[in-house]
């Protein structure tokens, strides 16, 4: 499927219900072909909200887990402020918005704790949850426990020592030391940059 045939069909069909099946479909697509498309994902959201008898949760949990592996950007967020109440009390869409809270709070371990509890995640799942967990460490440490270290991100001690020697970091038998992280203002400069283009995504799916 063409990211950009989406795109014209939900900006000449953003409100008919028959394109419902069509976006379905697509989010099934991104997941086997590790696309994503958070803008299509957004306007089947909004089409459910307009027809609730529509509304499919198995669908919902996979734009979720599509979202969560796009963190640090808002995207989970902003989808969740189109799921009914109805569709929240969902055990698995319950379980994702627990997961979402685990990973804003730093809670890395309940999160691998949590997550076992899903049945199915799409292809890469776990390394873009790591790749963002990563990306906490990076800006938080410049030396860390390996035991530690090997916890959060869910790996076992030859995993570790094999990212520490790809990525050429320091590592002892109990310790890694991390490269210097960026500079605050740049670093505040792209997250606010991010953020006002994901209000301006969501506000043209809401038109």
């Amino acid at each position: 499927m063409d990211p950009a045939t989406i795109s014209t069909s939900i900006e000449s069909n953003r409100y008919n219900p028959e394109l419902i099946k069509d976006l379905e479909a697509y989010v099934q697509h991104q997941v086997a072909n590790g696309a994503y498309h958070f803008e299509a994902n957004l306007a089947l959201l909004k089409l459910y909200q307009f027809n609730p008898a529509r509304c499919n949760t198995d669908i919902i949990s996979l734009i979720l887990q599509k979202a969560l592996m796009a963190l640090p950007s808002t995207d989970f967020l902003l989808c969740s402020y189109l799921i009914s109440e109805k569709s929240q009390s969902n055990e698995t869409i319950t379980l994702l918005s627990t997961l979402s809270s685990h990973l804003e709070c730093a809670r890395f371990k309940d999160f691998w704790a949590e997550a076992s509890k899903l049945q199915k995640t799409p292809p890469g799942f776990d390394n873009a949850i790591r790749n963002f967990i990563l990306g906490v460490l990076l800006t938080t440490y410049q030396g860390i426990s390996k035991a530690y270290f090997a916890q959060v991100l869910n790996l076992d001690t030859s995993a570790v020592d094999k990212l520490a020697t790809e990525k050429g970091w320091s590592i002892s038998a109990t310790t890694i030391t991390l490269p210097p992280h960026e500079e605050e203002s740049t670093k505040k400069k792209v997250s606010e940059t991010y953020t006002l283009d994901q209000m301006s995504r969501v506000l043209q799916t809401l038109h």
